[in-house]
């Protein structure tokens, strides 16, 4: 990957703004924020647009402030906060992420591997697990199981509408070389 100056040419731009909509999540949002954070990319911004929480959900960000932009409205939606956030975004990259769930500290390192892999790509996605409150992972390739058009595609070919795989490669939270197959396409047929 080459470095957010060249990328965006300039060093007071963010390379990536995170979005992160909140609504009555306290229980949750500090280790989403946290996991924005603890990822192993430079120049990232972080956007909270509070959606009219009536909980402690902001307040539990206290002692991140100085590292996340809040913006508040009233509750509007989660699409309109996700709007908003984006309207704020100064980052050349986009990424949102819901306040009830988190990222592995690798997660923009091996988008950027895709980005990297894939440069005319519109949309980068990637796929995700699912956990309990406390425990081991109870689900994986949450993808699948949550949009039948990847059923679709698995049971009849990646073909169908992924004309393009790649190996990517990247450095996970450890420093140990990761990687994984990539595929492109035209998701919207």
């Amino acid at each position: 990957m080459r470095d957010a100056e060249q990328r965006t040419g300039d060093l007071n731009r963010p390379l990536v703004s995170v979005v992160i909509p909140v609504y009555n999540c306290e229980r949750y949002v500090a280790e989403a924020v946290r996991s924005v954070l603890a990822q192993r990319l430079d120049h990232v911004e972080l956007i909270v647009v509070d959606d009219g929480s009536t909980d402690g959900s902001l307040d539990v960000l206290d002692p991140l402030r100085d590292r996340v932009r809040v913006i508040r409205q009233d509750n509007n939606g989660v699409a309109s906060a996700r709007n908003r956030g984006l309207a704020a975004a100064r980052g050349e990259y986009v990424a949102f992420l819901d306040a009830d769930d988190w990222w592995a500290s690798s997660r923009l390192a091996a988008q950027f591997a895709a980005i990297a892999a894939f440069p005319d790509a519109g949309l980068i996605l990637t796929d995700f697990g699912v956990r309990g409150p406390i425990g081991p992972e109870l689900e994986s390739g949450g993808i699948r199981w949550k949009y039948r058009v990847f059923r679709d595609v698995e049971s009849t070919g990646w073909g169908r509408v992924f004309s393009e795989r790649r190996r990517l490669h990247w450095t996970d939270e450890a420093d140990v070389q990761q990687e994984a197959d990539a595929s492109s396409g035209n998701v919207t047929e």
